[in-house]
């Protein structure tokens, strides 16, 4: 009989010490899964090397255009960008990067005409050196794009148009461009247009 009072009071020690060991026993698995998902994310880190890193394939979601401009727009940029050397070429700028709505605006208006600038869109812009705009080159369609050509000039930004068919020789580009070798008088006006 003493046996069994010794039993039930070893009994409580006893169960502590299994739930001690039962605890230590998780613990120690939740301690090696971290480790395990630490050693994935190290291990899936690219190396910081010279080497370049593979890019991830793309999702359905979004994938990267095969290039920047098409292979016509490509030869007008190179042909914009050999004429003026001294002078840096921006293709497809919004107006919204170049333009800033008056203070006389409210804050609603303002919103809006930054949303409509955002949407316009200037297919060649040359800027000096000091990346001030000069001149926006649009080409084609300039019919379809009149609000486009109503900011321009309201913004005393000059503006030319070019069709892709009939684009003039490199050393006569930067004179069109620029307006160079031009009388005086169509020279002062901002919105001159070579092909009219």
């Amino acid at each position: 009989m003493v046996a069994l009072w010794y039993l039930l009071l070893l009994a409580p020690f006893v169960a502590l010490a299994v739930l001690w060991l039962n605890y230590r026993r998780k613990q120690a698995a939740r301690e090696r899964e971290s480790m395990q998902r630490w050693q994935r994310v190290v291990e899936a880190r690219p190396a910081i090397s010279g080497e370049p890193s593979v890019p991830a394939p793309a999702t359905a979601a979004h994938r990267l255009r095969p290039r920047l401009l098409e292979p016509a727009d490509t030869l007008l940029f190179r042909l914009l960008a050999l004429s003026l050397s001294d002078h840096d070429v921006f293709a497809g700028v919004s107006v919204d990067q170049i333009l800033v709505p008056g203070t006389s605006l409210t804050g609603l208006e303002r919103e809006a005409r930054l949303r409509a600038w955002s949407r316009m869109r200037i297919d060649f812009l040359v800027c000096d050196k000091g990346l001030q705009p000069c001149v926006a080159v649009l080409v084609d369609a300039v019919d379809e794009r009149m609000a486009l050509v109503e900011v321009l000039r309201a913004s005393g930004l000059r503006y030319v148009t070019l069709t892709r068919s009939s684009l003039p020789g490199r050393h006569q580009m930067r004179a069109v461009v620029l307006g160079e070798g031009t009388p005086a008088a169509s020279r002062s006006s901002p919105n001159s247009n070579p092909d009219s």
